[in-house]
């Protein structure tokens, strides 16, 4: 069995788990999200009565990094078919988050200051040197 944290919250439909590649994750791989564990204790006694914990939601793995993972809840159906026998809507449901824990990934094309760049493959042989009034084939 793997265990994960959650590391970050990238909106209310996604999250990073703290496992990928080099741990045995897959895409399509199923979490349990839950609460922290908490230990009941008795309070005339002391006695430790057992541990408790909820689960938050189930999420399922996205795509799969070498060290960490992006998952989402799965898609649910409107109404009670299988996935493979559905033809009707389907909804993709939000995480039980809040704003303030939400912390999205970058994205969009503004270049910034700061922004890294790197080499790109070249489309030619490395002996076919590109003028400066070629244009360059991304």
């Amino acid at each position: 069995m793997i265990e994960a944290r959650v590391i970050r919250i990238i909106s209310k439909k996604q999250l990073i788990l703290n496992v990928g590649l080099e741990h045995g994750v897959e895409v399509r791989m199923k979490f349990s999200i839950y609460s922290p564990t908490v230990q009941i204790i008795d309070p005339e006694t002391n006695e430790e009565m057992g541990e408790y914990r909820s689960l938050k939601t189930k999420v399922e793995v996205d795509s799969v990094f070498e060290r960490f993972c992006i998952a989402s809840r799965p898609y649910e159906y409107m109404d009670d078919t299988e996935p493979w026998e559905h033809d009707g809507d389907s909804v993709w449901p939000d995480l039980p988050v809040e704003g303030p824990d939400i912390d999205p990934l970058p994205t969009g094309s503004t270049i910034r200051i700061g922004d890294v760049a790197e080499e790109a493959p070249q489309p030619h042989p490395p002996d076919l040197a590109a003028s400066a009034d070629d244009e360059i084939p991304f």
